[in-house]
């Protein structure tokens, strides 16, 4: 029997101790979760170098070169805790794996953001090394103070799992800040700005020694323009050699329209510098201005050969009233025949270039179901309970032609809204939160419009109506009772839906196709789908090349009257013409900015326009807007900045639904030096056709009302329309239908407005308005005779565009040859070929 001291004891048991504490020591970073309430973790969890977890994971790029720094300061707007852990609760954790058996936890490490500027079209990669029970919820809070999900894709190597944020098509420029919380309430902070610098090249892929054309932007982290920072660029070559140009240096020129609020095709600033040998080359731009310093980067390519050159032309920053011009030019190098697409935001108005001898083939395309960073959160729900079908969609075409008139008169291309077969009775609920908008008779028989913090909802033909004006609506709250009051053929529900920003004139009043909002499928209501879709627009082209073969494609764009804002384009990609197998590709997106400077009334957002004419510049920074508002009365908006703000909300006309209007311009009269806003409206209230006029130039005092048409049975039927125009020798001629032909002609004054007398009307013999749905812009005639008249002329029945030349000595007019020819059914969008009669004028 071995028999040990109490010395001996004492030792081991010293030696026990030592060993305990030791190991201990080696465990307790990953007992901090376990005990919180005896440790207290870390306000901001400390980064870590991703590629020292193990030797077999595999690093992605971004996060390999990243310094243990701690956090940016956050400089976003606090957000309330309470409002972040509901939003938090809502989300579906972002990291989830299956628990394993009892053991101790480890802690959860976020890497830091490799920068803390990114462009617009850069994703962003968060590196996270987490116990494996832990789960990881993400959110932003985005430049406007709202609380984001956050639209991403996981990548996972080992223990680390990478969030990759990809940017979508359209988004809020400024700071941002991510917040990451895990399972065991840990949260790590981090501010990054995107999209405050912009820079395009006018290629993606060069030839080597070609000259590059860079365009720059900046923007303030509150999406306004900067035209006095400090901008460096730094060129870094394949061989690793620098090149810097700078504005301190003139190499980066500043351009004069930098600060103008009003169109513009000019960059804020450019420079030019020759490329090398091939490989590729990092561009590393920074900006230093008074609200801080910037650094982004990008790239571009140097190759010997590529199957197709593609050079840009389009805008860096945009004026969003104004619609903007897009060329790309593409070279074959060899043969291709196939798809050329290009993509662009969905809420994007296309206009097609004539110009182009490609025809443009619009589709909208469903590409994620994550939220937009920047645009509200709200899941939407239905606007009434249980199921029922959709009997008329989004954009339909009627196939009995009053109906498809009745489109017309709204200046509609198709269904604005989706009719749900819902029985005469059935409560009918607000989709979200909101305030009631409007809750009266019109658009839609009874109809309540309620305004969310995202956009608009219209809910029609109800029987009655249970809101007041003003009232705040809860998310499913009754609104009314459906039924079928207003231009309706049976019960059911209409309801409509216009997102904020987006333009009332896309072809449906600012209406989108409410479907992808509210789940439906097959014709059926299911349920309200957990996320709000992101549709992009894509262009395609089809083309047959040959090597050597140059062709230019082109198209014009109207974005949303809304800033700041930040929009991508592209990239062009070719398809080929059976597999649809992508052939080529450009490397990089061109960035578009709207700044936040650029702001509109929302009254003449929510306004409709329902005029030939409706937009008069006297000069580059004052200039006249005029709509109909929702209370249908005629207004104007004033603008003395070049756009940059519109104020001064005035009614031309009130307490009288106003259903058509045109205005004309003296100095849009050639030689004419005068300072008259001429303007002719149509109501319901007296069946007559007013004349009046507003004088830029003396404090905008109107004249008063003068009536030019004295209606007896107008009552604003099928094909309503009014022009007016200015002749070259001062007479005034108003052309006009009011009544679905049955009062319609063409009224001319000789004294600038007080009395107007016959030209044409119904029952002469020479009728310049030939038939229902016939319909005529009015522009000043050519110079034979300075008073005579020309009308671009709709003709209905044989779906033609013409042009009417009116001699107004003799008092006869003459019809010229076919100026285009319709598709069918096209003519029911005499909207849009106004708009392009009068650019072209």
């Amino acid at each position: 029997m071995i028999r040990t001291s109490k010395k001996h004891n004492k030792q081991s048991a010293a030696a026990l101790f030592i060993a305990i504490v030791v190991f201990l020591g080696s465990i307790l970073p990953y007992l901090q979760p376990a005990y919180a309430q005896e440790v207290a973790p870390e306000l901001t969890p400390t980064p870590f170098l991703t590629n020292s977890t193990s030797e077999n994971i595999e690093v992605p790029e971004d996060l390999s070169t990243i310094s243990p720094t701690p956090a940016a300061e956050a400089q976003t707007p606090p957000v309330e805790s309470s409002s972040l852990s509901t939003l938090l609760s809502t989300i579906t954790p972002a990291v989830k794996k299956t628990p394993q058996s009892a053991r101790l936890k480890r802690g959860t490490k976020f890497s830091a953001l490799a920068r803390k500027s990114y462009q617009a079209h850069e994703k962003i990669r968060l590196g996270i090394e987490k116990d494996v029970e832990n789960t990881v919820t993400l959110a932003m809070v985005s430049p406007d103070g709202k609380v984001l999900p956050v639209p991403h894709t996981e990548e996972s190597a080992g223990e680390l799992t990478t969030f990759v944020i990809t940017p979508p098509q359209a988004f809020i420029p400024g700071r941002y800040q991510i917040l990451i919380t895990d399972s065991t309430g840990e949260t790590f902070t981090q501010d990054f700005t995107w999209g405050v610098l912009a820079i395009n090249t006018n290629k993606s892929i060069y030839a080597p020694n070609e000259k590059v054309y860079a365009m720059m932007g900046v923007l303030n982290e509150q999406g306004s323009t900067i035209c006095d920072a400090r901008l460096t660029l730094t060129i870094t070559q394949p061989d690793g050699q620098n090149s810097i140009l700078s504005t301190e240096q003139g190499d980066i020129k500043i351009h004069e329209d930098c600060k103008l609020k009003a169109y513009t095709p000019n960059p804020d600033y450019y420079t030019t510098f020759q490329s090398g040998t091939q490989g590729t080359y990092t561009l590393e731009l920074s900006a230093e201005t008074t609200n801080g310093s910037y650094v982004v980067q990008d790239r571009f390519e140097v190759r010997e050969s590529v199957p197709f050159d593609i050079e840009r032309s389009g805008p860096t920053r945009i004026y969003p009233p104004k619609s903007y011009d897009v060329e790309i030019t593409v070279k074959a190098n060899e043969d291709f025949s196939g798809y050329i697409e290009e993509t662009t935001p969905f809420d994007f108005t296309i206009i097609k270039n004539e110009t182009s001898p490609h025809d443009i083939e619009e589709v909208t395309r469903l590409s994620t179901s994550g939220k937009v960073l920047g645009t509200s959160t709200a899941i939407v729900g239905m606007p009434f309970d249980g199921e029922t079908v959709v009997t008329t969609k989004f954009g339909t075409q009627y196939d009995a032609d009053h109906l498809n008139d009745n489109l017309v008169v709204q200046g509609l291309k198709g269904h604005d809204g989706i009719d749900f077969a819902l029985e005469e009775g059935t409560k009918v609920k607000s989709v979200d939160a909101g305030t009631v908008l409007h809750a009266d008779v019109n658009p839609y028989g009874k109809t309540v419009i309620v305004e969310h913090s995202w956009g608009t909802t219209y809910y029609g033909h109800l029987s009655a109506i249970t809101v007041q004006i003003g009232d705040t609506v809860t998310k499913g709250q009754e609104v009314g009772i459906s039924g079928s009051t207003g231009n309706s053929t049976g019960p059911h529900l209409h309801f409509a839906l216009s997102p904020h920003g987006t333009g009332v004139h896309n072809g449906y009043g600012g209406m989108v196709d409410p479907a992808p909002y509210l789940g439906i499928q097959d014709g059926t209501v299911l349920a309200a789908q957990d996320d709000l879709k992101t549709n992009v627009r894509v262009l395609k082209w089809k083309v047959d090349l040959k090597k050597g073969d140059t062709k230019s494609l082109k198209y014009s764009f109207k974005a949303p009257d809304i800033s700041p804002e930040f929009y991508l384009l592209g990239p062009l990609t070719f398809k080929h013409i059976n597999t649809s197998e992508v052939v080529f590709q450009e490397i990089r997106k061109w960035q578009i900015a709207a700044d936040a400077d650029v702001t509109i009334d929302s009254a003449a957002v929510l306004g409709t326009s329902r005029g030939m004419r409706n937009t008069v510049f006297i000069s580059t920074l004052v200039g006249y807007h005029f709509f109909i508002d929702n209370d249908s009365d005629l207004s104007y908006l004033k603008t003395t900045d070049g756009g940059a703000s519109w104020t001064g909300l005035t009614d031309i006309k009130a307490s009288e639904t106003i259903l058509g209007f045109d205005v004309w311009y003296d100095k849009w009269t050639t030689g004419d030096t005068g300072t008259k806003i001429h303007i002719w409206y149509f109501g319901t209230g007296a069946d007559d056709i007013i004349y009046e006029s507003l004088d830029t130039a003396n404090n905008d005092t109107q004249t008063s009302e003068v009536i030019a048409f004295n209606g007896t049975t107008a009552v604003a039927g099928r094909g309503v329309f009014v022009s007016g125009a200015k002749m070259r020798g001062g007479n005034l001629y108003v052309a006009f239908d009011i009544d679905a032909g049955a009062e319609k002609g063409v009224r001319r004054s000789t004294d600038g407005g007080s009395n107007w007398t016959i030209r044409y009307t119904t029952g002469t013999t020479d009728t310049i308005i030939e038939a229902t749905v016939d319909q005529s812009l009015v522009f000043p005639g050519n110079e034979a005779d300075n008073q005579d008249m020309w009308l671009l002329y709709h003709d209905a029945s044989t779906n033609e565009l013409t042009l009417k030349v009116h001699d107004d000595s003799a008092n006869s007019t003459s019809e010229s040859a076919n100026i285009v020819t319709l598709a069918e059914k096209h003519h029911r969008r005499h909207r849009s070929i106004w708009l392009c009669g009068l650019n072209s004028a």
